[in-house]
């Protein structure tokens, strides 16, 4: 039966470490695949040794629900789920078995954390320190106006360029509502299709001498004439949406179940190093 359950963990491992079966890796994941599998299932027969698994029991519709997911994830594999399993050495009562018993690890595992407990103070707190982190960036609704420079096209070698996104820059200053028209009519962005719309624009988006110019403009300026490797920009800033911190009600549950999970998994670690015998390859 060892032989069996040795051979469900090589595929878990396998399946999660390399998203195939074993006996589709090459060599050197074999042998990784190998060294987690035992791991694992030296793991899994110490937890179940445990005066905690005795308690814990797997109803068989918990243990068929578990057997159908497995089953939708191989049914696109050639031959179905009956030969996958049957080409990594599986038949159904050693699968049976085998997952029975992950699924009682998991129970154990999930009633050793459960004495883990957050705080509403503990929550606020840890909102405080990482408010700057949960910021939404300033994001700003732009538009933009390319003129490419291409030495193959005469109406697009470098001056000639520069002078036709002077003559729309010219324009925009006396009539700067025009701005889409002109995109609409004049640039070599594919954006030109709806007026140079970009849409809201988080810093680091564009190409870096955009970027700097975007998030100096005020709301409604245009920019001076830049210069990227493509070609020529103009940029219109329509409006500003400034950074904002979300509010703690907003986190609250998001925060608290990070907090919970960190708490739970520190109290899984300290009772298996407490268990007598150590987990060997």
């Amino acid at each position: 039966m060892r032989e069996m359950l040795l051979r469900y963990h090589r595929l878990r491992a396998a399946v999660e470490r390399a998203g195939r079966a074993p006996s589709a890796l090459e060599a050197a994941d074999r042998q990784r695949v190998e060294v987690l599998a035992r791991r694992s299932l030296a793991l899994e027969e110490r937890v179940l040794e445990s005066a905690e698994a005795a308690h814990c029991e797997v109803a068989e519709a918990v243990l068929e629900a578990a057997l159908a997911t497995l089953r939708e994830r191989y049914a696109d594999t050639p031959g179905g789920f009956a030969a996958a399993m049957a080409a990594e050495g599986l038949d159904g009562a050693g699968l049976r078995a085998a997952l029975s018993r992950e699924l009682r690890f998991e129970q154990v595992m999930v009633r050793v954390g459960s004495p883990a407990r957050v705080s509403d103070t503990e929550v606020a707190d840890c909102y405080h320190a990482q408010r700057a982190r949960l910021c939404r960036p300033e994001t700003r609704e732009a538009r933009h106006l390319l003129i490419t420079i291409n030495p193959d096209y005469p109406e697009n070698r470098r001056a000639t360029a520069r002078r036709r996104m002077d003559a729309i820059a010219g324009r925009l200053r006396l009539w700067p509502g025009d701005f889409a028209a002109e995109a609409a009519r004049h640039s070599e962005c594919p954006t030109a299709l709806a007026g140079g719309r970009l849409g809201a624009v988080r810093p680091g988006q564009l190409h870096a001498a955009l970027d700097g110019a975007l998030f100096q403009l005020a709301a409604g300026e245009i920019s001076p004439v830049l210069e990227s490797p493509l070609g020529w920009h103009l940029l219109l800033c329509e409006s500003i949406q400034p950074a904002l911190a979300p509010a703690l009600e907003e986190v609250r549950e998001k925060l608290q179940a990070s907090l919970l999970g960190q708490r739970q998994r520190e109290l899984q670690r300290r009772w298996l190093r407490g268990l007598a015998r150590p987990v060997s390859a």
